[in-house]
């Protein structure tokens, strides 16, 4: 562990803040490299602004686009990522999670420049799950280069989290908050402090070389009576099941590339080819959809136009996930959400027109009872919505509906988007605050060297006698060339050389070499390892290859660092 002359705590606020620095940087680089795609497209690159210039293209440039787009990133996919799909958010969590942290650095490049072909060509997806994935991509690649243990390396995964929402939304709370509730899974103190000081890294650099005004401009927002409270109930629930239709139109969508002939590496341009074809009529459902999102925010829309834009957003959406395309679902959730609040308020104004606050309002409850539903995070989607938007007065309307939405998801089958993909994979991370610690945390930290060293080829009688000039009481055995053969307890030693007599060597009565564990272990394998073979404690070797003999780890010891982990938690 770093010290930096500080000491390890104050030295890994350090590394916070480098890979909040890092990841700033490598956000402004990747909205950048989104509106260069745009260009080679489109002529011209604004994200903020790119329904108006697709609407200015030929209606052929307009229906090539994304299925251009679409093959290359089929192609990018499928030559150099393993498991042959883009990953994002619900990659993160599987290895914050499951494998202490550890995120592959050559998929994390490859799946943002495939997103960013997908974005910068028009295909309906979002950039926070890129940019989540590319942020804890650099949080896993520090800590590996320095080599911390995991449970450093998934606090740096953390901040990488949080820096990439801070810098994408402009949104640093947001951010703190998205890492710890999605990702993390938890609120200690001392995970707590280097999140924040990546936000806040992340977000400086950001504004200073992107700005600091909000993603969208609103007009004057109030709620005009509290009886609306039911109105804002009643759309949460409208949103969670717009939410389970969108993640089930997906599945769909998957379920149907399976059964047919066509190859991975194509799916993603085919479905840019209808995406393209919408969006000759409906430029506004391209890519991130900003645009149409600050106009219904605006109220600039019409219901109709809100109802067409609803629809065609959703199966485009629908498509480009299901087919593979690269990129995240936050922002077609906002997008989708805007436009139903929209046609929500066009419904329960003439209802009672003196309790309905205006249609912005309402757009902008849809746009976090969405979101929130399906990410699954109704705290982190709360503060985003009011960091994008900097404006708080209606912080009533959007608990309302943010919190309805999220527990009538949960309760009509779905946690969240992300963790339905995992379902999908049969990876399971349903585990309560003990099975956490004992999956994502490596027994590193608690390898020791309290044990008897024999060599296998010795006698029970000098076996006795290196165990009795010992303070110890595992005798663990190392041949001639280095490597582990085998651990004998005393017990089971003295008992032998009563039965069997002094002549016979150590290594007929030494369990099998294979009883060990590597360093980077988790705390789950070791245990389960130890109470399969019955003992109290395991070898630790460098590999299963060479057996090169690192230490020793104790039941109690891996017991006593579970316990000591929660209640610092607490």
């Amino acid at each position: 562990m770093l010290r930096l002359g500080l000491g390890s705590r104050y030295g890994f606020l350090v590394l916070a803040m480098c890979v909040g620095l890092t990841v700033g940087f490598s956000v402004v680089a990747f909205l950048e490299l989104i509106e260069w795609v745009q260009g080679l497209f489109f002529t011209e690159g604004s994200e903020k602004l790119f329904a108006t210039i697709a609407s200015q293209s030929p209606w052929w440039v307009i229906l090539l686009a994304p299925a251009v787009g679409g093959l290359i990133v089929g192609l990018l996919v499928t030559w150099f990522i393993p498991e042959k799909r883009s990953h994002g958010v619900a990659d993160v969590i599987e290895a914050s999670a499951l494998k202490g942290g550890k995120i592959s650095t050559k998929t994390g490049l490859i799946s943002i420049l495939a997103a960013s072909t997908a974005l910068g060509s028009g295909a309906s997806v979002g950039r926070e799950g890129p940019a989540v994935h590319m942020g804890a991509t650099w949080g896993a690649w520090l800590a590996k280069r320095l080599n911390l243990t995991s449970t450093h390396t998934l606090t740096l995964v953390g901040c990488g989290v949080a820096a990439a929402v801070a810098g994408s939304f402009n949104a640093p709370i947001a951010g703190v908050f998205f890492a710890l509730e999605v990702v993390l899974g938890q609120y200690a103190l001392k995970v707590f402090a280097p999140v924040v000081i990546a936000s806040v890294s992340s977000t400086v650099v950001c504004r200073q070389l992107l700005g600091d005004s909000p993603a969208f401009a609103l007009p004057e927002q109030t709620i005009t009576s509290l009886w609306e409270v039911f109105a804002f109930g009643l759309l949460g629930v409208t949103a969670a099941l717009l939410g389970k239709a969108l993640i089930e139109s997906i599945e769909a969508v998957q379920n149907r590339w399976s059964k047919t002939q066509v190859p991975g590496w194509l799916r993603p341009g085919m479905a840019g080819l209808a995406i393209g074809g919408m969006g000759i009529f409906y430029p506004h459902i391209l890519s991130v959809g900003y645009e149409a999102t600050n106009l219904a925010l605006t109220e600039s829309l019409t219901l109709f136009m809100l109802a067409a834009l609803l629809l065609t957003k959703f199966i485009a959406t629908a498509l480009a996930l299901g087919s593979g395309m690269a990129g995240g679902i936050f922002s077609p959730s906002l997008f989708l959400g805007a436009m139903l609040g929209g046609i929500f308020w066009h419904i329960a104004q003439p209802v009672a027109p003196e309790f309905a606050t205006n249609q912005a309002g309402y757009a902008i409850v849809g746009m976090a009872s969405v979101a929130a539903a399906v990410l699954g995070a109704p705290i982190s989607t709360l503060l985003i919505i009011f960091e994008l938007t900097a404006d708080y007065r209606l912080t009533i309307a959007v608990m309302i509906g943010t919190t309805i939405a999220n527990l009538v998801l949960q309760q009509l089958g779905h946690h969240s988007f992300f963790h339905w993909q995992l379902k999908k994979r049969d990876v399971s991370i349903n585990y309560d605050r003990n099975e956490l610690l004992l999956h994502s945390h490596s027994i590193e930290p608690l390898i020791s060297q309290q044990y008897g060293l024999d060599n296998p080829d010795h006698s029970l009688q000098q076996g006795s006698q290196t165990l009795m000039a010992s303070p110890h009481y595992v005798l663990l055995l190392v041949d001639g060339s280095g490597g582990f053969s085998g651990s004998v307890r005393s017990k089971v030693l003295m008992t032998e050389l009563l039965r069997r007599g002094q002549d016979v060597v150590l290594q007929e009565i030494a369990s099998s070499r294979d009883v060990c564990v590597p360093p980077n272990a988790s705390l789950q394998t070791a245990l389960a390892m130890m109470s399969k073979h019955d003992m109290n404690y395991l070898p630790v070797v460098k590999d299963l290859q060479t057996y090169r003999l690192v230490g020793i780890v104790y039941q109690v010891d891996v017991l006593d660092y579970l316990n000591h982990s929660l209640v610092e938690d607490d």
